[in-house]
């Protein structure tokens, strides 16, 4: 699999290690207790994927951004404040200082959008999947305290942001996939899809999340396979600009996982009949480590009647700290 960053130019930055040192209020002590030491913090890397798309890895997770007219979109907002700062800086330096005017959460999970109140008090839109809208539009009433909150827009199928000749494409799934509501994004111009959680390069997805729904997943990867993207950027791992190969590989393992988590639960079989299938007798060797194998297969298992009918999840809520 080749990464993104092999074809295309990339900086490598260093986080200030002091943004994350701890305050504490420790009086008539400081002379005594030596200072906290910074946690180690990885490197956050950027790479123009066409003349006006971006991508970068920040901490741990990917985020986007377009230029489009006079505004910028933005593909989430990283999985902390410092994470959303350095977003911000870079969106800053690579645009020429166009402001942000449209942000797309792909999915709720905190790696990908805890840092939203950074981008609230300016961005005008918000792009949601449509069963989340209700909850958001009270989530961002709060983050505004008393501003002008931006108008949250719920996709049920589609959306289009387009201005200056520059297009975006929004598409929600159909339903539950990855998690209970996921939204993928196309920058036409870059041919790039930003896809959540739908796909992470290289290795396993998770399917842990209470709503996922495989069929439905395999589904929602055809619709992006169907766009022929030529890269793929999931919230996790490297962009790639194998798309096809990647798609494929994550279609092929849900396909397994929830194919012999069916088979176990009809037969009236034991977790530990599906543990030692995974890991004998289907194992997928470095794709997937036997641990997150055994750990997918089992929350598919356990949500699953004996018609092979998966259970439903709860709601879909906002990432911690951010709950109306």
């Amino acid at each position: 699999m080749r990464r993104i960053s092999a074809v295309l130019s990339v900086r490598l930055h260093s986080l200030v290690a002091g943004a994350f040192l701890a305050v504490l209020p420790l009086a008539g002590l400081a002379d005594q207790t030596p200072a906290p030491k910074a946690p180690a913090v990885p490197p956050f890397e950027v790479a123009k994927l066409g003349p006006r798309t971006w991508v970068g890895r920040f901490g741990t997770s990917n985020c986007g951004w377009v230029e489009i007219g006079g505004g910028v979109l933005v593909i989430d907002t990283g999985a902390s404040k410092q994470d959303a700062a350095n977003l911000q800086a870079e969106i800053k330096t690579s645009t020429g200082g166009k402001p942000v005017k449209w942000v797309v959460l792909t999915h709720l999970h905190s790696h990908a959008n805890t840092g939203l109140p950074s981008f609230v008090p300016a961005a005008t839109a918000l792009y949601v999947h449509a069963s989340l809208a209700a909850n958001m539009e009270a989530v961002v009433t709060r983050m505004a305290a008393g501003g002008n909150a931006p108008k949250v827009v719920g996709v049920k199928q589609s959306a289009v942001i387009s201005d200056g000749g520059q297009s975006v494409e929004v598409f929600a799934s159909k339903g539950p996939a990855s998690t209970g509501a996921d939204l993928w994004v196309f920058a036409s111009e870059a041919r790039a899809a930003f896809v959540g959680d739908l796909a992470v390069t290289g290795r396993c997805p998770s399917m842990v999340d209470a709503s996922c729904d495989p069929p439905a997943w395999m589904a929602e990867l055809q619709r992006i396979g169907n766009k022929k993207p030529s890269v793929l950027v999931g919230s996790l791992g490297d962009t790639s600009t194998a798309a096809d190969a990647e798609l494929a590989a994550t279609r092929a393992y849900l396909e397994r996982v929830f194919r012999i988590a069916k088979e176990t639960r009809q037969n009236g079989f034991p977790e530990v009949r599906l543990s030692s299938k995974l890991s004998t007798v289907e194992k997928v060797g470095e794709y997937c480590s036997p641990k997150a194998d055994t750990t997918n297969g089992l929350a598919i298992y356990r949500r699953m009647g004996n018609d092979g009918i998966l259970k439903s999840g709860p709601d879909p809520q906002p990432p911690a700290g951010v709950k109306p």
